[in-house]
């Protein structure tokens, strides 16, 4: 099996500067056009079955991406973005003020921890590994991201491995229970 992720492109509170995690706002035409970037590369991949979260920036992007080609999307809350609770909708420089969103350990009123997110992103990828489709596309957010990945590499979600692009597209490999061989491709 391949494993597809991407996250979604620019978002009107992402161009604001305004976190959003649980919050939502539409993409912004850079986001669109990011997004119809990802399709003319994924359209080429024969993905055959897709799962996104059910956060409308998610949703937007998917059908950006499967328009014309698969209309069996499964949304799903298991992929959606990291809850912070009483900080979302709030401004990057005053959430930084506060709080240090890489401590996978800090727990705050309304919110997951780091590594309750992991564990339900996680749960949920290897839900989607027991389905029987040898290419699957995943689209979410940026935590969701880099919760695969800091699992994948075994190291804290703050390490440059877990850096991830808007513009990028993550494909990995899943058999017998195991990821292996990740590959990024630049769009």
């Amino acid at each position: 099996m391949q494993l597809y992720f991407v996250r979604h492109p620019q978002t009107q509170f992402n161009l604001e500067k305004i976190i959003q995690w649980w919050a939502d706002s539409p993409l912004t035409q850079l986001g669109i056009d990011t997004a119809q970037k990802l399709w003319n590369f994924l359209r080429t991949q024969n993905i055959q079955k897709v799962f996104c979260s059910d956060l409308g920036r998610c949703r937007q992007t998917a059908q950006i991406i499967c328009w014309g080609q698969i209309t069996d999307i499964v949304y799903t809350d298991k992929l959606i973005e990291r809850s912070f609770g009483d900080y979302n909708w709030k401004s990057k420089d005053y959430i930084k003020q506060q709080i240090d969103i890489y401590d996978v350990d800090l727990v705050a009123p309304n919110w997951e921890n780091f590594l309750q997110m992991k564990s339900r992103v996680i749960d949920c990828i290897y839900d989607i590994c027991k389905i029987d489709s040898d290419k699957v596309l995943i689209v979410a957010h940026e935590w969701t991201l880099r919760a695969f990945l800091s699992d994948f590499y075994d190291c804290y979600p703050n390490d440059e491995k877990c850096n991830t692009k808007q513009t990028c597209v993550y494909k990995v490999g899943f058999d017998n229970w195991k990821f292996h061989d990740l590959e990024v491709y630049s769009l």
